[in-house]
């Protein structure tokens, strides 16, 4: 199993902004508290490995639901 990369917290900040989602919207979707999220995105922690996974997986599915633009 490859070791997953860490986030950090401008990639938090860009996969919420790409999502089109609020913080509370995300910690929602991510099933984490609004403080958790905001920690995050100022660096003060990081995000475990398996929510790194559970982020990529939303964008993911933005990306190709019906409805949605496609971004390159």
């Amino acid at each position: 199993m490859m070791p997953v990369t860490p986030l950090t917290p401008d990639d938090v900040v860009a996969a919420r902004r790409q999502l089109g989602l609020t913080q509370v919207e995300l910690a929602r979707a991510l099933g984490v508290a609004l403080t958790t999220l905001q920690r995050w995105e100022l660096g003060l922690t990081r995000p475990p490995p398996y929510l790194r996974l559970a982020l990529e997986r939303l964008v993911e599915d933005k990306k190709f639901s019906p409805g949605s633009p496609k971004t390159p």
